[in-house]
């Protein structure tokens, strides 16, 4: 988050500590800045917002990664809610925009989020930068986009 005041350039950078709640809001920023990287720069996602653990899940690796994400052109997204009775884990509604310019239907998606700084896991007094967030788990993810194309 960036903010402006007297000519002077303020980042805002939202902390939070290992093992503590991650905020709505950091939430919504990192998911967002997945769906505003991911179309056009999936390597760069594949290597810097998903965890080992769910990277492992594509039996291809970033093959199969790039070829879901190759099918959009783009995707629509409500605000980021938290699931109820959960820790670090949040909801959002997705439609997702195929190569023809035509809306899916919107589904939710469950996603969690951790710390991927290896001091502020083992440290609890060490802050978790907004960077050093990772998307860990995505409930469906890929079944959902290839689901998609056969709605």
């Amino acid at each position: 988050m960036a903010a402006v005041l007297g000519g002077v350039l303020l980042m805002v950078v939202q902390e939070t500590k290992s093992g503590e709640r991650i905020q709505r809001d950091a939430a919504e920023d990192f998911i967002n800045d997945f769906y505003n990287t991911v179309l056009d720069d999936p390597k760069s996602v594949w290597d810097t917002m998903l965890t080992d653990h769910l990277r492992a899940r594509h039996d291809r690796g970033f093959a199969d990664f790039e070829s879901n994400w190759s099918q959009w052109s783009g995707v629509e997204r409500e605000r980021v809610r938290v699931k109820p009775d959960s820790q670090n884990w949040f909801i959002i509604d997705v439609a997702y925009v195929d190569q023809g310019g035509n809306v899916q239907s919107v589904r939710p998606i469950e996603f969690s989020l951790v710390c991927d700084d290896v001091f502020a896991n083992r440290l609890p007094i060490i802050t978790c930068n907004q960077d050093d967030l990772r998307l860990q788990d995505a409930y469906n993810l890929s079944s959902q986009l290839i689901d998609q194309n056969t709605d």
